[in-house]
């Protein structure tokens, strides 16, 4: 609490009103029987009100009884800190409630009894409106985390019952979750592959234990209930065995080709240039 005369307080407002009205915060001063004795032009515009309105007037009259009961009990518990704050409303003539901070210093007299108070009062509308904001934006992204928790798990559950190795990324290539036959194919291995770009394939070859493995690869876009992609799955299907028969039946064939020739040599006969070039 601070002791200021009279003149002194008279003073400062006249002062003080300019610069409280270019920073846009409300000023008022009442006595302590809570009569308003002088308000500046940024008040005024916050509650749309005349000085004649305000000025003159009771606290009390702007508010109902049950709201004056509590700002009044907030203060008193507050009042023991000297200069304070704290958040309530302020009312306009057509009885909107503008939430503000509220900050009060008590001036005394030169026994130390409490004269009059001064109150600024900044409006805080559009910051409750970020405030509400990232609010509801948090509660989306704890919705959406849970969402894709139970998606995660129904995904496990799919492809703990898929013979092939599928492993699943981010949008940022960070490894999400690998199905058994992808933690034994992929080992240490925590990168993709292949490029993540939907419907991106090919052919890979793998060393698996002492063994190399071949794999036809591909990249498949997951998708939300929106149709926006926030990851993908990289599927690897073993076609070591169908390479090896495919190498075989090429094999088989050369081997073939080449006994045909053979048999061919073997049962005509001629030194003619013309049967040379049958040969």
């Amino acid at each position: 609490m601070n002791y200021i005369s009279d003149e002194s307080v008279a003073q400062w407002v006249r002062q003080s009103k300019n610069l409280l009205d270019s920073l846009n915060i409300g000023f008022n001063l009442v006595d302590m029987g809570d009569n308003i004795l002088e308000v500046n032009d940024s008040f005024l515009k916050m509650t749309e009100s005349r000085a004649e309105d305000i000025i003159g007037h009771n606290v009390s009259e702007f508010y109902k009884k049950a709201d004056y009961e509590k700002m009044r009990n907030l203060e008193v518990s507050l009042q023991k800190q000297g200069n304070f704050q704290y958040e309530f409303f302020v009312t306009t003539t057509s009885r909107e409630k503008i939430p503000a901070l509220i900050n009060i210093s008590t001036i005394v007299d030169r026994e130390g009894r409490p004269i009059y108070q001064l109150s600024l009062i900044t409006d805080i509308r559009e910051q409750k409106k970020i405030q509400a904001e990232l609010e509801t934006l948090n509660q989306d992204l704890s919705a959406s985390k849970e969402t894709l928790q139970n998606e995660k798990n129904k995904l496990e559950a799919i492809l703990f019952g898929i013979g092939d190795c599928v492993t699943v990324f981010d949008r940022k290539g960070n490894l999400i979750l690998s199905n058994p036959k992808g933690k034994e194919i992929r080992g240490e291995r925590l990168t993709p592959l292949l490029s993540l770009e939907s419907g991106n394939r090919g052919n890979i070859a793998l060393s698996i234990g002492n063994e190399n493995r071949h794999f036809f690869a591909q990249i498949e876009a997951i998708q939300n209930t929106q149709g926006k992609v926030y990851a993908f799955a990289e599927i690897l299907r073993d076609i070591t065995d169908q390479k090896r028969l495919a190498e075989k039946e090429q094999e088989l064939f050369r081997l073939t080709q080449e006994m045909k020739r053979n048999k061919l040599e073997s049962e005509f006969i001629g030194v003619s240039r013309a049967m040379q070039k049958v040969f």
